[in-house]
């Protein structure tokens, strides 16, 4: 049977979705002014490598973005090169990462959604390494995502989110507990028959 070569960008990808490396930019540069090798060496650091957009990515990006009038650069001093003159966000970028805030939001619901039909895709083979990775991911990044809205949640807000966080943590440990005991009943009923 031929090899099908035809399986297109989302079964190879070449790092992130489509138009994600211009959002980030724009959230990045909102939180903090940066240039380009700046940003380039902080998604190869979040990513672990996983993405690593190059120079003709960022740079034409950060001209573009910056003719739209989403960011400005910092004025440029004689004998320093305009990659490394810091960006920094205008009013407009400002409107536009709330708005991008909204669509990752939507987004997130959305794919949470499919879940179903993305776990039909993993055989036993990729089961394993995609629930443990996955757990951990899953923990350290609602950990990191609740210590940097700390101090932009109310107290009943935070209260509220770990509340619901204990409540399902008890829920998944019972439920574990649980399958480890249907598991030990099966294997020792397994090895009575032999």
């Amino acid at each position: 049977m031929p090899r099908d070569t035809s399986s297109g960008p989302f079964i190879h990808p070449q790092g992130a979705p489509r138009g994600i490396l211009s959002y980030y930019v724009l959230h990045r540069i909102s939180i903090k002014p940066a240039h380009g090798y700046e940003l380039l060496q902080e998604i190869e650091t979040k990513t672990k490598g996983a993405w690593s957009p190059g120079a003709g990515s960022i740079y034409p990006l950060l001209k573009k973005l910056a003719s739209q009038g989403y960011i400005k650069s910092a004025t440029a001093k004689k004998g320093i090169a305009s990659e490394y003159h810091p960006y920094h966000i205008t009013r407009k970028g400002i409107k536009y990462v709330e708005e991008i805030k909204q669509r990752f939001a939507e987004a997130g619901l959305k794919w949470g959604s499919m879940r179903q039909i993305f776990i039909e895709f993993l055989g036993p083979e990729q089961s394993e390494r995609f629930l443990v990775d996955g757990c951990r991911e899953q923990f350290i990044t609602w950990e990191e995502m609740l210590e940097s809205n700390l101090d932009k949640l109310s107290k009943e807000q935070v209260e509220y989110i770990l509340r619901e966080h204990i409540m399902l943590s008890e829920r998944h440990l019972e439920w574990t507990k649980r399958k480890i005991e249907q598991l030990k009943g099966r294997t020792l009923s397994s090895l009575e028959v032999s």
